[in-house]
């Protein structure tokens, strides 16, 4: 039982966990912005959420399935990978002084989007407790 609803979890744990590691990555370039010679580096996030779901359907192909009694019911569906895109900036600026190519507005958005899709992804796990919370409950 605990390990069905561990599985249900682990795509959530997952993806706040690379949110995490890009926002990191983020706040590194912000750090760097007066560091002479530094160029910014990002993760191509969609690339890396693809291999998190690839090896999830590899190690295990667990998908959960309703039984349905009523046309009010929900269905369940597999999740899109086609609908995941890529939101990868490449800062091909020109250096400015000191070589450094850090582009300060362009990297306080990408943290401020991250932070919002964080925090987006955390109500949804928030949600997703207190669906099965419910269920449970009956």
């Amino acid at each position: 039982m605990f390990d069905k609803i561990n599985n249900l979890f682990q795509f959530s744990k997952d993806a706040l966990n690379l949110r995490d590691f890009k926002q990191t990555i983020i706040s590194s370039n912000i750090a760097n912005a007066s560091t002479p010679n530094y160029h910014p580096i990002d993760i191509n996030f969609a690339h890396e959420i693809n291999k998190i779901l690839n090896k999830k359907t590899k190690i295990k192909n667990y998908s959960l399935s309703l039984s349905t009694t009523s046309n009010k019911h929900f269905t369940s569906n597999q999740f899109n990978i086609n609908k995941l895109k890529s939101s990868v900036v490449i800062n091909n600026t020109r250096p400015y002084i000191s070589n450094n190519v850090v582009n300060m507005d362009k990297e306080r958005i990408k943290f401020i989007k991250n932070t919002l899709k964080y925090q987006a992804q955390i109500t949804f796990l928030k949600n997703e407790i207190q669906n099965i919370i419910n269920a449970i409950k009956g």
